[in-house]
């Protein structure tokens, strides 16, 4: 059973935003029974968007972003939802005139990511741009052959672009 005192303590923490895992933490509750006593939703207590509470929510969540955190890693820090972060990212955003809405962000990062990782991939690769790079003795530059071998019977076939395919 939980106590008048520890009902208090869950709606004062809920009233300055606090997140239910934080609040069921410091209250010593579970985090559906700290939800019990805060509308249930599951969802960060934050009030009304013109309360003190959302405002030090949103002054928390700037500076983070201001700072070069993702909002993703924001999500995780103020354990918050992500589609709070969102809506906080582009209120930021559009108050710093930043023309990148919250998903080209992930999009670009996650672009990045590729990127990194195929650039990775290609410096390991002998053949990577060969037809633009090798130039034979004989002065052809883009008919290039590689000979491939299969390492299991030895059969091989020969991939790559004759002289007619030239540019």
């Amino acid at each position: 059973m939980i106590s008048d005192e520890e009902v208090q303590r869950i709606k004062e923490l809920h009233a300055k935003g606090m997140s239910l895992a934080k609040i069921a933490r410091e209250v010593g509750v579970d985090p559906k029974t700290a939800a019990k006593f805060t509308c249930g939703s599951g969802r960060r207590a934050r009030g009304g968007r013109g309360s003190a509470a959302y405002g030090d929510l949103a002054a928390r969540v700037f500076s983070r972003l201001a700072k070069g955190q993702r909002p993703d890693e924001v999500v995780v820090a103020e354990e918050l939802p992500p589609a709070t972060v969102k809506e906080l990212y582009q209120a930021w955003a559009d108050l710093k005139g930043l023309p990148v809405s919250v998903r080209a962000s992930q999009v670009l990062v996650s672009l990045q990511q590729r990127v990194a990782g195929i650039e990775a991939g290609l410096a390991n690769d002998p053949t990577y741009d060969i037809r633009r790079l090798w130039r034979c003795t004989c002065g052809a530059t883009g008919c290039v052959r590689v000979v491939l071998e299969c390492s299991s019977c030895g059969e091989q076939e020969a991939w790559g672009w004759p002289e007619e395919e030239q540019e």
